[in-house]
């Protein structure tokens, strides 16, 4: 029905490199599918159209769903960074396609561990609706792995009054860091667990930590866990527009050996 460099067949490549990528993420099978698209697109509107920028930013987002391996990210990377440089040079940084490339630039640095370098990529993409608030969220975990804490809270707190009014129930830290495990409960292949009670602050950091429960005891693991949780950041609560302090939020630590 359709020629071998008819559109039509992009969306089919694309999903067959998807298919591929999901079944097997160590091959390279669904490399081929995904340039094929692009060699499509490229035949029918050029290489710097706004049709192949479109193309590449699917095929960045769909490798980074994924792929965990090195040389996913890094084909997923080059085709972000090249969909941003068309809608750049085309629509301008804060078109809706020039957001959400600059959004998924900054979600394969983040990936590779480039925190400072992803950050003005994702903050370019802040001016989108629609990928805002996961963009502040990116920001939070990003500025909190550089040791930049009062940004992260700028970040939480911007993130909060976009969600207002968040209970208590299953409130979740948006950023955490492992605790170390206790080096006698390691030794014995000791497996525990801490749950522990805090307030969260208007930042959004974990305040006035309190274990409630601990097993087994004696093994380190509740201070441990007291320790790790001055790294918790939440995303404050804010009612009537003012962050207010939320108490008796629970959080548990488990501490697994690996078999």
């Amino acid at each position: 029905m359709y020629g071998d460099d008819a559109e039509e067949l992009v969306d089919l490549l694309i999903y067959h490199g998807h298919a591929s990528n999901a079944v097997n993420r160590h091959s390279n099978f669904w490399r081929s599918s995904y340039n094929r698209a692009l060699k499509i697109q490229a035949s029918i509107y050029g290489d710097t159209s706004l049709e192949y920028a479109v193309t590449q930013l699917a095929i960045s987002m769909e490798i980074l769903s994924y792929t965990a391996i090195r040389k996913g990210i890094d084909f997923s990377n080059k085709h972000a960074k090249g969909a941003y440089d068309i809608f750049y040079q085309n629509l301008g940084p804060t078109s809706e396609g020039g957001t959400l490339a600059s959004f998924q630039l900054g979600k394969n640095l983040m990936s590779k561990q480039g925190f400072s370098r992803a950050i003005p990529f994702l903050e370019k993409a802040l001016s989108n609706p629609s990928v805002a608030q996961y963009a502040h969220g990116f920001l939070i975990e990003a500025f909190e792995q550089i040791g930049q804490r009062d940004s992260a809270t700028f970040h939480a707190q911007a993130l909060g009054k976009l969600n207002p009014n968040r209970q208590n129930q299953n409130y979740l830290p948006v950023y955490r860091k492992l605790p170390i495990y206790p080096r006698g409960a390691q030794r014995s292949g000791t497996n525990g667990y801490v749950i522990i009670e805090v307030t969260v602050s208007r930042e959004g950091l974990a305040i006035d930590p309190v274990v409630i429960e601990e097993k087994p005891v004696s093994k380190g693991f509740g201070k441990a866990a007291l320790k790790a949780s001055s790294t918790l950041r939440y995303v404050p609560q804010f009612v009537d527009g003012e962050a207010v302090e939320v108490p008796g939020v629970l959080y548990k630590y488990t501490f697994k050996m690996p078999r």
